[in-house]
């Protein structure tokens, strides 16, 4: 999978990597509500599978991308996140009892693994966000919050929502801070990040968050109204449950045989 997510260190693909991407392919005509729970699904058992079926999760999402080259396109990883991930792959290589040696096979095979599992997430995450427009994110999360009151429904709602597009924004606008940080200081160093960019970025969040929030009830934001839904079709049920099942005999076949191995 890492050869298909490329470095890079543009704020323009900081702000494309989990923002939608209209474009033709299946993905975007099944029904975001299972859409939605066919990825919780996948991206829960993730965590709980073992190489074996993390393999099968990983070529499901390279299958994804090979049938949707928009997004393939648009899949950039920060450079930041390269790091972030050389990072816990040496926690998880150290976290070993005193008596052992700094590194071992054990211990960066159990790092590779971690690794391999969060760039799986990531790559859920792409295809998810990728695929779905906000409008169609919005009802599903209303049809998933329906058993609450109107009000708390509109409000987690809106707040996940914003949170899917405030992120991916918020990570383009500090790779613009720390690259005129490091334009006007002419250091490179880590602690330019502590005195410089990370003051700045904070005051700029809390800015967009004001400006949101100003745009919102500029625009009458109510949490009285209800949101319709879409009836779902056969097709999109039946694609679900063939998902759910396939996801769970992964997990299954992959918890078997850990079973039988040990």
């Amino acid at each position: 999978m890492l050869c298909f997510i490329r470095p890079s260190a543009s704020g323009a693909d900081h702000e494309l990597i989990f923002h939608y991407i209209p474009s033709e392919g299946w993905l975007y005509r099944w029904d975001a509500r299972c859409k939605w729970l066919s990825f919780m699904t996948m991206s829960t058992l993730v965590l709980k599978t073992g190489p074996p079926g993390l393999a099968v999760f990983t070529l499901t999402a390279l299958t994804v991308f090979a049938t949707h080259k928009p997004i393939l396109r648009h899949f950039r990883m920060p450079a930041t996140w390269w790091y972030l991930l050389l990072l816990i792959l040496l926690m998880n290589a150290l976290k070993l009892p005193p008596d052992r040696s700094i590194f071992s096979t054990e211990g960066i095979i159990s790092g590779c693994v971690v690794c391999w599992k969060i760039m799986t997430l990531i790559s859920f995450a792409v295809i998810l966000t990728a695929t779905t427009s906000p409008s169609e994110t919005v009802q599903a999360i209303n049809s998933f919050f329906r058993f609450l009151p109107l009000h708390w429904n509109h409000r987690l709602t809106t707040m996940i929502t914003l949170t899917l597009r405030f992120v991916p924004y918020l990570m383009g606008e500090y790779r613009k801070i720390e690259l005129a940080a490091r334009a006007r200081t002419g250091s490179s160093g880590p602690g330019i990040i502590i005195r410089h960019v990370m003051p700045a970025f904070v005051r700029r969040s809390l800015t967009i968050a004001e400006d949101i929030a100003t745009a919102l009830q500029a625009r009458g934001y109510r949490e009285d109204l209800p949101v319709k839904a879409n009836p779902l079709k056969k097709q999109d049920i039946f694609a679900l449950i063939a998902i759910m099942v396939f996801a769970i005999l992964t997990f299954a076949i992959d918890w078997a045989l850990g079973a039988k191995l040990s």
